[in-house]
């Protein structure tokens, strides 16, 4: 959340790309997040979630259209598109909050313990699955989590926090 600008920091800096972020407002930061509880509208269609970020930065409705059709092929939700949030699994609502995460390009993707909720054989799969989308966007991911399998499993690099200092990495 610090990260993400959702929350104030006390002490410290915060820097992407050697640029500080630290006072730039959540939507100047070009950071995408996902929740660990995804907070997805449920007055919107799957379509409409995933292009919110879109809406509020002000793109043409044409690009909101293109963009969310190629993250939600990216994810294989395409047909989801016209669905309501309220009928969709724990694990389609799951890469719902990702596609509207990924849907604006981010420069980083901050995951808060985005697979905590799901069932070991498909935390391993979608933990695949971010590995995938992190290499082919080039993207910096910083996911959060508290098992180590499934850190390793997403990461090239790793750090164990404790009281908000890194005791190894």
């Amino acid at each position: 959340e610090c990260i993400c600008g959702i929350r104030r920091i006390e002490s410290g800096k915060v820097f992407i790309d050697g640029i500080d972020i630290t006072k730039l407002e959540p939507r100047l930061r070009n950071i995408g997040y996902v929740p660990q509880d995804y907070v997805l509208y449920k007055h919107l269609s799957v379509g409409e979630n995933i292009g919110f970020a879109l809406k509020v930065l002000g793109q043409s409705r044409s690009r909101q259209i293109r963009q969310v059709t190629r993250v939600a092929e990216m994810l294989s939700i395409e047909n989801l598109l016209d669905r309501p949030i309220q009928t969709l699994s724990s694990g389609e609502k799951q890469l719902v909050a990702l596609d509207r995460a990924l849907v604006a390009e981010p420069s980083v993707l901050v995951l808060d313990e985005p697979v905590s909720a799901q069932g070991q054989a498909h935390r391993l799969e979608i933990c695949a699955l971010l590995r995938m989308i992190a290499k082919d966007l080039k993207l910096t991911v910083v996911h959060v989590c508290h098992n180590i399998e499934e850190a390793f499993s997403v990461a090239d690099s790793a750090a164990v926090m404790r009281d908000g200092f890194i005791e190894h990495s």
